[in-house]
């Protein structure tokens, strides 16, 4: 109502493709990446686009296995990014994104 029709059939699409049968994140938020990103912890890149507030609170999530990449549980607080980590990051349980490459 707030926003708009539009805005409210992005949100829906968002969700269903979270957390139902569909398969399309163009609505989901984006985190975009460079080449330069590939050499760089996901903590840093994350404290860099203001995804968390400090790389303590992402430490956290990683030790309380709080943070996935693709459904795989990410154990390592020095995971760096490269080719292979684009697509669905979550964090905790309400915060989704998808890590694209610019």
């Amino acid at each position: 109502m707030i926003h708009g029709e539009e805005e409210a059939t992005k949100a829906k699409e968002a969700t269903e493709a979270l957390f139902g049968s569909g398969n399309n994140l163009d609505n989901a938020p984006k985190i975009e990446v460079t080449d330069e990103d590939f050499s760089k912890e996901l903590l840093d890149v994350l404290v860099d686009r203001k995804i968390i507030k400090t790389k303590s609170e992402g430490r956290r999530l990683i030790e309380q296995n709080g943070m996935s990449l693709n459904d795989e549980k990410i154990k390592d607080v020095k995971f760096t990014l490269n080719d292979n980590t684009l697509g669905l990051l979550k964090l905790g349980k309400k915060k989704f994104y998808n890590i694209i490459k610019k």
